[in-house]
């Protein structure tokens, strides 16, 4: 998205529709976990994966992925779970 910055290009459409479908899978997985809030989860760790991404490409290496999995971990951690019915 970066590269093809124009909003109403196709590369931006696609890229952006791409990365809605992410967000979306994201959401379900976190859903079928059982945490409300699921959408807004979904979406801070698309952003932070987007943030790793970028400082991954900058650094080298693996670190960025190691640290975006440890905030992923303490605000999957932080997120309550729904009590199941019954």
């Amino acid at each position: 998205m970066a590269e093809a910055a124009d909003p109403h290009g196709e590369i931006f459409r696609l890229a952006n529709q791409h990365k809605g479908r992410v967000v979306d899978l994201l959401d379900r997985l976190i859903e079928e976990d059982g945490r409300p809030g699921h959408r807004a989860l979904a979406e801070q760790f698309i952003l932070l994966m987007d943030g790793a991404i970028v400082t991954a490409m900058r650094e080298g290496g693996s670190g960025a992925a190691r640290r975006a999995r440890a905030i992923a971990e303490q605000l999957l951690a932080a997120a309550p779970r729904e009590e199941p019915a019954g």
